[in-house]
């Protein structure tokens, strides 16, 4: 699994987040669907997606669940509302 934490102030956050959510969707279409998937993700990968979900996180882009049928795939995810109870923090 490969993550990135990113904090934004609260005063431009919706901004940011359409922004940034609209930029991976342009990003998966400019590349095949292999190389824009997250290469050895597991069940805990998926896990850690749905918790931060049902703790009240958002998924902006992406799923909890693999994609296809290759289940070490997982396209590209942006969840929001992520804060420090959370395991995905």
């Amino acid at each position: 699994m490969w993550t990135q934490r990113l904090l934004v102030h609260e005063s431009v956050a919706s901004q940011f987040r359409e922004a940034f959510v609209a930029a991976v969707q342009i990003q998966i279409l400019k590349e095949s669907d292999m190389e824009s998937m997250m290469i050895e993700t597991t069940s805990a990968d998926e896990a850690l997606i749905a918790g931060a979900v049902e703790q009240g996180a958002h998924l902006e882009h992406g799923t909890a669940e693999t994609v296809s049928n290759i289940p070490i795939r997982i396209l590209p995810t942006v969840v929001s509302g992520v804060d420090k109870t959370m395991q995905m923090y």
